[in-house]
C-alpha cells in the first residue's frame, strides 16, 4: 500500500493516460507538478515594485553631497534619494522610480572614486509599502546638486591654486597634471577632483586661462578620463598648447578626439589607453590621428611622417625600363642571329624545321597563369591549357611528369600542334643569365599574337628560357626550353604588327654589319670554341625534315612508313 501511495506521489515528466475509448493523451507534467505551479509572492518585475534600494559599497568613505552629484551627473537626471544614510561601510537610500533605479545601474563602475577605485551600484527591488513613501525622508538632487559642487570647489579654490602653481614649470612653459587625485597637497585638505566631473573640468580650465596663458605642453596621464567633452573649450583656455599627453587613460573611442580637434597640436600621446589597442596596426593608427590633427608631427614619441613616408611632395619620374643584357658583343650577335632563325622557323608553316635545333634528350614544359574559364580571354589560351604544367594547379607528381616533354620527336610534334603565331621581334628583351664555356642561359621577354583568332587586336605577352650547348659538329642545340605566358589582358592596334622588321633592342651596336652566317661565338676561349649558325636549317626544307620525322618515328614504332606518315 505504502507503495502505491509513492507511486502515485512520484512525479513523471512523459506521463501517459489512456482514456476509456482508447485514446492515448500525453499530460503535460508542468501542469499538475506544485514545483511549477505559480506562487503566491509577487515576482521581481518592472511595473509591481515602486520602491528599490541603491547600494553603494563602501560608501562610507564618500560625502553625501558629492556622491548624489557624481550620480545625478552620470544619469544625466535628477531624483529624489530617499532614507540616504549609512550602514556599516555601505552607503544605501531609495528611489520610487524604475527608470531612475535602471539608471543607477548602468552608472555602476563608471565613476571613478578615491584611490581610483570605481564606485559599483548596486539595484534591489525592495517590498516596502507604497503608503510609507510620503512618510519617508529625502533630498532632491536638483535642489543643491550644482550649487553644492560649485560652492564646495570655490571653498578649495586656493588649494587647487597652489597645488597648480607647484607644478607649472615657467621656463619650459609645462603643467603636469597628472596623477591629480593622489597629490598630497590636495589630500591633506581634503580635496577630491575627479575629471568626471564637468564643474572640475571648467574650473582647471579658468585656472589655466587665467594663471597660465602662455602654456605649451600639458599632461594630463593617470586620471582616468574617459570622456574628453568637458575640455571642447580648452583651446580658449591654453590658445598656443602644442603638446597634450592623455595617456594611460580610459579613452575607448576615437570620437572623443573630435571634441579637441580645434587645438593646433604638434606633439600627442595616447598610449596606454583602449583606443589603441583596437587598432590594426600602427599605420592606421597614425593615419586616423593624422585625420584629427593635421598640424600633428610626433605621435607617441614617433616622427608620424616617417612611419608614413610623407616626406615632401617631390615629383620622381619613373626610372627608364633597361634593354638587353649580355656579356659581351660576340654573345649579342650570336643571340640576334639564332633568335630571328628560330622565331622565322617558328611563325612559319613548317615548324618541323626545328627539329634539329633541340638536342636528343631535351626538355620542354609550358606553364600558363590561373585564369577563369568564363572569361573571355579563355579562347585565345585554350590551346594552351591543356598542356599547363603549372605547379599550383598541377598537384600530382604523376601529371607533372607526364606534361613534360623528354626528347626532340615530343617538342617538336607539341609545337606543331600550336596555333600558328607571329612574334614582335621589335620589342623583345634578351637577358643573358649564366654563360660559361659548355653553356648559354638566357631568357627572353616578348609578345605574340595567334594568326588566326576573333580578336585580331589581342596579344599574349610570354617568357621564354632556352639553354643552348655545343655539339660535337661545331653547332648550338637547345637542351632545355620553357614557355610562360605572362599576361593575356591587353591589346594594341593591329598596324603595331605590320611594321617591317628591325634588330632587336640593343642587340648590336652596328645591326647592318650583322652576317649570321659569318658570326663566331667567342666565351671565355675564343680559340677553343665556335657556334655556327650556317649549319642550322633553314624553313625552306619542309618536306626532307618530315620524312626524316617520319622514318625516326616508323623505326622506333615499328610501324609501316605508309602508316607512320598518316
Amino acid at each position: 500500500m505504502d507503495q502505491a501511495v509513492a507511486m502515485e506521489s512520484r512525479f513523471f515528466p512523459l506521463s501517459v493516460q489512456i482514456t476509456s475509448k482508447g485514446n492515448r493523451v500525453v499530460k503535460n507534467p508542468y501542469e499538475a507538478h506544485p514545483r511549477y505551479q505559480k506562487s503566491n509572492r509577487p515576482a521581481y518585475i518592472k511595473n509591481f515594485h515602486k520602491i528599490y534600494k541603491i547600494i553603494i559599497p563602501y560608501g562610507q568613505k564618500y560625502d553625501q553631497k558629492w556622491l548624489l552629484n557624481c550620480l545625478v551627473n552620470e544619469c544625466g537626471v535628477h531624483f529624489r534619494a530617499f532614507q540616504f544614510h549609512y550602514e556599516k561601510k555601505k552607503a544605501v537610500f531609495y528611489v520610487d522610480s524604475f527608470p531612475i533605479a535602471r539608471l543607477l545601474w548602468l552608472a555602476s563602475n563608471k565613476i571613478q572614486g578615491a584611490h581610483h577605485y570605481k564606485i559599483v551600484i548596486k539595484v534591489l527591488p525592495c517590498q516596502l509599502i507604497p503608503n510609507q513613501i510620503p512618510n519617508m525622508q529625502y533630498i532632491d538632487t536638483s535642489e543643491h546638486s550644482c550649487l553644492s559642487t560649485l560652492q564646495s570647489l570655490d571653498q578649495n579654490v586656493d588649494h587647487i591654486k597652489n597645488c597648480l602653481q607647484k607644478r607649472y614649470n615657467q621656463t619650459l612653459q609645462i603643467l603636469d597634471l597628472s596623477n591629480l587625485s593622489s597629490d598630497p597637497g590636495l589630500l591633506s585638505a581634503e580635496v577630491y577632483l575627479s575629471f568626471s566631473n564637468l564643474s572640475v573640468i571648467d574650473l582647471l580650465i579658468q585656472i589655466i586661462g587665467l594663471d597660465f596663458p602662455q602654456l605649451i605642453c600639458l599632461s594630463l596621464s593617470k586620471n582616468w578620463i574617459t570622456r574628453l567633452a568637458g575640455f571642447s573649450h580648452l583651446f580658449y583656455g591654453a590658445p598656443q598648447l602644442k603638446i597634450l599627453d592623455l595617456s594611460n587613460n580610459s579613452l575607448y573611442y576615437t570620437q572623443e578626439l573630435d571634441f579637441i580637434h580645434n587645438l593646433e597640436l604638434t606633439e600627442l600621446y595616447l598610449q596606454g589607453n583602449p583606443l589603441c589597442e583596437n587598432m590594426e596596426n600602427f599605420t592606421a593608427y597614425c593615419r586616423l590621428i593624422l585625420h584629427h590633427f593635421p598640424t600633428i608631427q610626433k605621435l607617441d614619441g614617433h616622427i608620424i611622417r616617417q612611419i608614413l613616408f610623407l616626406g615632401p611632395e617631390v615629383p620622381q619620374l619613373l626610372p627608364p625600363a633597361k634593354g638587353s643584357f649580355f656579356c659581351n658583343d660576340d654573345i649579342r650577335s650570336f643571340l640576334q642571329g639564332f633568335l630571328q632563325q628560330f622565331f622565322s622557323c617558328y611563325d612559319s608553316r613548317a615548324r618541323q624545321s626545328l627539329l634539329p635545333l633541340y638536342q636528343e634528350n631535351c626538355y620542354w614544359s609550358l606553364c600558363v597563369p590561373r585564369v577563369l574559364r568564363q572569361n573571355a580571354w579563355f579562347e585565345l589560351i585554350q590551346e594552351y591549357w591543356k598542356e599547363n604544367r603549372n605547379m599550383k594547379g598541377r598537384k600530382r607528381a604523376g601529371m607533372r611528369q607526364k606534361l613534360l616533354k623528354y626528347d626532340r620527336q615530343q617538342t617538336v610534334g607539341f609545337l606543331c600542334n600550336l596555333p600558328e603565331t607571329k612574334h614582335d621581334l621589335q620589342t623583345m628583351i634578351v637577358e643573358v643569365s649564366l654563360q660559361t664555356p659548355s653553356m648559354i642561359f638566357f631568357s627572353i621577354e616578348g609578345r605574340f599574337k595567334k594568326v588566326k583568332k576573333i580578336n585580331r587586336n589581342a596579344y599574349i605577352s610570354f617568357r621564354r628560357t632556352f639553354i643552348i650547348v655545343p655539339t660535337g659538329d661545331n653547332r648550338a642545340q637547345i637542351t632545355n626550353d620553357q614557355l610562360v605566358i605572362t599576361d593575356l589582358f591587353v591589346s594594341l592596334p593591329e598596324t603595331d604588327f605590320q611594321k617591317p622588321f628591325r634588330p632587336m633592342i640593343s642587340l648590336s651596336k652596328d645591326p647592318a654589319a650583322i652576317e649570321p652566317g659569318q658570326s663566331k661565338l667567342c666565351l671565355d676561349e675564343p680559340q677553343t670554341m665556335e657556334y655556327k649558325l650556317s649549319e642550322l636549317p633553314s624553313c625552306e626544307e619542309p618536306a626532307t625534315v618530315q620524312q626524316n620525322i617520319v622514318q625516326h618515328f616508323a623505326r622506333c614504332t615499328g610501324m609501316k612508313p605508309t602508316w607512320a606518315f598518316k
